[in-house]
């Protein structure tokens, strides 16, 4: 099993490389496509709106897992990881709508760094991690 900050690592390089290859492919940054999607039609399409919100839980949910499996380990200090993961959601999802706008991929190079200082990890303990 990948340890739980290793997971988080991977999905933050996992997606930067992502929206390289898009950019790469189509000329932009595209961002996270249930943002986008739901940004536009979630006020009229309310099947299109439970669906995008199903996908969003499921990236919620695997954030709070890494984030619980890591405080279990004594990694880090997050008693309420479901609280943590919606911050985390909302900062990485903030990153890619923020990639999108200003068509630079390189907006979430970082993204790990700033993900493990809202889990109150100090940049030399995400280095070594």
């Amino acid at each position: 099993m990948t340890p739980p900050l290793d997971r988080i690592r991977k999905y933050c390089e996992f997606s930067y490389k992502f929206q390289q290859e898009i950019k790469v492919k189509y000329g932009r940054v595209l961002g996270c496509p249930q943002f986008a999607l739901g940004a536009e039609v979630c006020t009229q399409e309310i099947q299109l709106q439970k669906k995008i919100q199903e996908i969003l839980d499921y990236k919620r949910r695997y954030l709070e897992s890494a984030i619980r499996d890591a405080h279990g380990a004594g990694l880090i200090e997050a008693s309420d990881p479901a609280a943590k993961a919606r911050m985390i959601l909302a900062y990485y999802e903030g990153l890619l709508t923020q990639a999108r706008i200003q068509n630079d991929v390189e907006v979430l190079r970082d993204t790990v760094g700033g993900i493990f200082a809202i889990l109150g990890m100090k940049e030399t303990e995400a280095v070594n991690v």
